[in-house]
């Protein structure tokens, strides 16, 4: 049996159009289960660190929470509220919940399962648990039929409860860019594994009282063809475990899907306990233009600012990269005691000129040169697309610009600090500072890092860390 190891980066190399997450959060009481204690804040917070990953979602959520201000303020995800009275009418696996609680109630599946049940596994106890988990092919299948997708988007599934349940709200482990489709086979159904499958799995009580972890149902991933496959076989599978007086949640279904058509799957197995998804199937950058470029490119009519411009190099690639953007160039091109890096000699009249004259020839109209401090140059336009940080690099410096130039970006636009390299924190001086040498004349103080950690939690918001450059959104 084939599988691609989740360490290994694989490249199908065979992208087509784009990459729509589509997740669901309902209400089924989670909170008063017992040992399980999940209330509606745990998916809902969860769900606002999904939609900062991709900009083309599909949220099924529950008509309640269609009124929350993230909910409505988010318009790069199409929101389809749902109740029981939707899901009874647009979902056949709701439709048979019925059959669900039956067999759970039935004593031959209780004595079966008397262990787990003691224990608290949900699969084996709450019928709207299973259920609700077979709806996902549901969701997506009505996502299809309804005209929401486009025929060569990769369709992926995303659990609303990913950041937490896999990644225990660690944000140092969660994903820093989008997907990239050239990682999925767009020829198959691409799923994640926790373990191998063996010749047991082909029981289904095996699979059912032992519960090995093999498929997990958190992320997969297809196109139109293969999840309407997917949808037709899950059925069927479903049926057929019903059949057997089975009930159990989607892992299971996957499996036996498996099992029935495996030329339909490709398969990733994980190393980690629970497959890092987001994380392995993101896009890679080989170096900091590339990053920089894949953010700002598609912005129309962008209104950036680059705060420490030097020789324009990255000025250059940003215009660049976004042929209708305007971009202000702050630098106050003077060599003063508090600031410690190499660049301190490049300064004065000749490279501010000479930077200014090359830009403005390059890309007449589309730049103003700002010759201040960052701190003095906040009269400049509000509501901006992009600002990039690359001035002094002491924490406290860079903590002063986080704090006036994040009021400066419109709602959901980005901030990318660069030089983010003080990652020891054993070495950190009272300042929040570490000092890093590069070579005989490249060397400074550095707090990047911890200026934006000190900033994000007072906001309770994330960044999101790709090598030496950190990203902060400003939420809708």
């Amino acid at each position: 049996m084939n599988y691609n190891l989740m360490n290994e980066v694989k490249y199908f190399n065979n992208s087509t159009g784009d990459v729509v997450i589509i997740t669901s959060f309902f209400d089924i009481d989670r909170k008063n289960w017992n040992r399980f204690e999940r209330d509606e804040n745990y998916y809902l917070d969860s769900l606002k660190m999904l939609l900062l990953i991709e900009k083309k979602l599909i949220v099924f959520i529950h008509d309640k929470y269609i009124d929350l201000d993230f909910v409505k303020k988010y318009n790069n995800a199409t929101f389809i509220p749902i109740n029981y009275e939707w899901l009874n009418k647009n979902s056949e696996s709701w439709k048979k919940i019925g059959i669900c609680e039956k067999i759970m109630k039935s004593n031959e599946y209780i004595q079966k399962l008397n262990s787990r049940i003691q224990i608290g596994y949900p699969e084996n106890i709450y019928p709207e648990y299973n259920t609700i988990n077979h709806c996902k092919i549901d969701f997506i299948k009505y996502s299809i039929d309804n005209g929401l997708l486009k025929n060569d988007d990769l369709i992926c599934w995303c659990d609303s409860g990913y950041y937490k349940s896999i990644l225990n709200d660690k944000i140092e482990r969660y994903p820093y860019s989008n997907l990239d489709t050239n990682k999925f086979n767009h020829d198959k159904l691409n799923f994640c594994l926790r373990n191998r499958i063996t010749n047991n799995d082909t029981n289904l009580y095996y699979t059912l009282i032992n519960a090995p972890e093999v498929f997990t149902g958190s992320f997969f991933a297809g196109t139109i063809q293969s999840l309407n496959r997917l949808y037709t076989l899950y059925h069927e599978c479903l049926d057929e475990m019903y059949n057997n007086n089975i009930s159990d949640d989607d892992q299971h279904v996957y499996l036996r899907c498996f099992l029935k058509e495996p030329g339909l799957f490709e398969l990733f197995l994980s190393v980690d306990k629970w497959p890092q998804a987001l994380c392995y199937f993101q896009k890679n950058f080989n170096n900091r233009f590339e990053y920089i470029n894949y953010y700002i490119s598609k912005i129309k009519d962008g209104r950036f600012a680059e705060i420490g411009v030097c020789s324009g190099s990255l000025s250059e690639n940003i215009l660049n990269a976004n042929k209708n953007c305007f971009l202000y160039c702050i630098d106050p091109y003077l060599n003063y005691d508090d600031y410690d890096d190499a660049c301190k000699f490049e300064v004065g009249d000749i490279l501010y000129y000479k930077t200014m004259n090359k830009l403005n020839t390059l890309f007449p109209n589309r730049t103003q040169f700002v010759r201040k401090f960052s701190s003095d140059a906040l009269d400049i336009e509000n509501n901006l697309d992009f600002v990039y940080i690359d001035g002094n690099h002491k924490c406290k410096y860079v903590l002063e610009d986080l704090n006036n130039w994040y009021n400066k970006i419109k709602p959901g636009g980005i901030i990318i600090c660069d030089d983010a390299s003080d990652v020891d924190d054993n070495l950190r001086d009272e300042n929040g500072d570490v000092f890093i040498r590069w070579n005989q004349v490249s060397f400074g103080a550095y707090g990047v890092i911890q200026a934006c950690k000190i900033f994000t939690k007072t906001l309770n918001i994330p960044f999101f860390k790709w090598n030496n450059q950190i990203l902060i959104y400003k939420p809708l």
